[in-house]
């Protein structure tokens, strides 16, 4: 038994980090499988391989939420209540299986719509479950927001008798609705994301992964207190690399870059409201962060601090979304009517195969500079490029904003091999990546998009729940104030 004492430690530290390579492995093929679904490749194979490659929105959804389950109790840690490592891979696979029952069981389900059976409603309760701790383990005091919101939206009306549709009467009516249809966790949020949102989540991880994200938030941050420190707070990876995601799902959804015609975006809602509701964001946190100097206890400060700083760069994501959409009209306005797109599927590859070509040149060009200032001049041109290709295929040759998104990953994935093979770019964060991550890669571009996205996919879930019992909370309204 003695023996056996001092070879714990090293056998659970053992088992954290099989854990680890298990979740690396499925954040890769996360990335891996949603940009071989949404690229022209399936479509391109269907009739040689079969019909089986091309998979539904439905599908895609389901496939979406199951590696977020997994991937929460893989990639992040509990923040109260440990768990054994055996435990947390138990509780990934049992989230795997439940998330994506509607790709693997998808037959069935589209075959019974309303009555999908007692091992799929059982598969269901299990994954409302998984979906519940999982919020609470990514999010921690929010989590418990986002569950008593989900629970009062459910109990009140029941408390107050008001009347419930139909098909919301009942467990099975319930876990039906929430798992089963695209009106509730397989809704809107989540087929957004599932579109284009986690392709332009990876575009701006990438960016982070370079070393764009630290000097930026430094910068957002400058006017927090002298004795703050800036440096620590702008390298937190949930602050500095969900800012580029942040950033790039509201240049996005804030509907300033979907509208193709200039003189409709250039507006006031489109530009000044996002603008000033970001300055007041700024205002109200960087007052948080300062009200850290009217206390002495250094536990308090830091948390006062981490709040204000986190809130800052949140206030400011509007704001560079603006300056997103206002490069983006200006790139629409001077390129107008050069659109080197050809038609077919195929034709949409002309202008990725000549930014992939620049890429390629570019890396070459700056592995045989031998000072490192020209090679870094180099490498900025070349960092620019998937930001400059997104631009050209969605503002100019006008493709979908996902397919946009597509191309400009898969170039993103070449620029990060070429600047890691040069020798430069960014600083990982030390926080939560693994330590081999120590420049830029392939890995740790598909660990920071696994990590932003478990808690972008959750939201949408928790969102497309609540938005069935909106009626709901219409007719409480209704009867409060009549």
């Amino acid at each position: 038994m003695t023996a056996l004492t001092p070879a714990a430690p090293a056998e659970v530290h053992e088992n954290k980090d099989l854990q680890h390579r298990i979740g690396l492995g499925l954040a890769v093929a996360w990335v891996l499988a949603h940009l071989w679904i949404a690229s022209p490749l399936p479509y391109l194979l269907a009739d040689a391989l079969g019909r089986w490659v091309v998979i539904t929105d439905m599908q895609q959804r389901g496939l979406m939420l199951g590696f977020a389950l997994c991937l929460a109790f893989l990639l992040f840690e509990p923040r109260r209540l440990k768990l054994l490592p055996a435990a947390n891979r138990a509780l990934a696979a049992l989230g795997a299986v439940a998330g994506s029952i509607v790709m693997w069981n998808y037959g069935h389900i589209a075959d019974n719509p309303l009555d999908p059976g007692g091992f799929s409603l059982a598969v269901a309760f299990l994954g409302m479950v998984l979906l519940l701790l999982a919020c609470l383990r990514v999010f921690g005091w929010f989590g418990w927001v986002l569950v008593v919101l989900l629970a009062a939206a459910h109990l009140i009306p029941l408390a107050l008798d008001l009347p419930y549709p139909r098909r919301l009467s009942g467990a099975e009516a319930l876990l039906t609705l929430h798992w089963f249809t695209t009106e509730s966790v397989f809704g809107i949020p989540l087929g957004i994301t599932v579109s284009f949102g986690i392709f332009l989540v990876m575009l701006g991880v990438g960016y982070d992964v370079l070393g764009c994200g630290r000097p930026l938030a430094s910068g957002i941050l400058r006017p927090l207190p002298p004795d703050a420190p800036t440096a620590d707070l702008a390298s937190y990876s949930r602050i500095a690399r969900s800012l580029w995601a942040l950033v790039a799902l509201h240049f996005l959804f804030g509907g300033s870059a979907l509208a193709f015609d200039v003189g409709e975006r250039l507006t006031f809602e489109s530009i000044g409201r996002p603008v000033l509701l970001g300055f007041v964001v700024y205002i109200v946190f960087l007052a948080v962060a300062w009200s850290s100097q009217a206390t002495n206890n250094a536990q308090r400060r830091k948390r006062l601090l981490g709040i204000g700083a986190g809130g800052m760069l949140l206030g400011f994501v509007p704001i560079l979304s603006v300056v997103l959409s206002l490069a983006h009209t200006v790139f629409e306005s001077v390129f107008s009517g050069l659109s080197i797109r050809q038609p077919g599927l195929a034709g949409s590859l002309v202008a990725p195969a000549l930014f992939l070509g620049a890429s390629l040149l570019l890396i070459v060009v700056a592995k045989r500079q031998g000072r490192p200032g020209q090679r870094a001049l180099w490498l900025g041109v070349l960092m620019l490029l998937p930001l400059l290709l997104f631009f050209w295929t969605f503002a100019v040759d006008r493709l979908s904003p996902g397919l946009a998104a597509v191309y400009a990953d898969i170039l993103m994935l070449v620029v990060v091999a070429g600047v890691g093979a040069a020798g430069s770019g960014g600083e990982m964060s030390s926080e939560t990546e693994p330590k081999c991550f120590v420049a830029p890669g392939f890995l740790p571009l598909c660990h920071g998009t696994a990590r932003v996205m478990v808690r972008v996919v959750i939201l949408a879930a928790f969102s497309g729940m609540l938005i069935p019992l909106a009626f709901v909370w219409l007719s409480l309204f209704v009867v409060l104030s009549g």
